[in-house]
């Protein structure tokens, strides 16, 4: 599960460089800050929904969230003239956590077959059309590329 590796990741992070087994490279300072606060956000949707472990999904949810508000500080700080390396490195950090979303013509060929899943026809059809999708691909799926792509097919 996603929820036990960011665990391990973030216990990981935090050790001195003298602590580190070979292989698990140098001391991280961005990662040391950011793991543990993002490990503690994704346990609690788990615990907080029945105290049970966060399931892939939601801990991917709370991944995008993390990394849509570093996006949107690095478009703020770039615009005030600002440093933003760190958190560039958080967003390279967030990725690696991520599935490969679906995109170009996987993305298409998922859509098509939800389309003919769902018997979609028109606009009004969207919802049980990414309904199908959320199912189908989970975490893959990007939401913003799902709708745009499904809005046009069914436009």
């Amino acid at each position: 599960m996603l929820i036990e590796r960011l665990k391990r990741d973030q216990i990981a992070a935090r050790r001195p460089d003298a602590m580190r087994k070979e292989g698990e490279g140098s001391f991280d300072p961005v990662a040391a800050a950011l793991l543990p606060t993002l490990y503690a956000e994704a346990a609690k949707v788990g615990k907080d929904n029945g105290n049970r472990p966060s399931t892939d999904a939601e801990t991917v949810g709370v991944i995008r969230k993390f990394l849509g508000n570093a996006q949107e500080t690095i478009a703020t700080l770039e615009k005030a003239g600002r440093d933003a390396s760190v958190q560039r490195r958080e967003v390279d950090i967030l990725g690696g956590y991520l599935p490969k979303a679906l995109e170009g013509d996987d993305l298409a060929q998922a859509v098509e077959a939800a389309i003919a899943a769902t018997g979609a026809s028109s606009k009004k059809d969207m919802g049980k059309v990414m309904a199908h999708l959320k199912q189908a691909h989970g975490a893959a799926l990007d939401g913003k590329a799902a709708s745009a792509a499904v809005g046009a097919r069914l436009a």
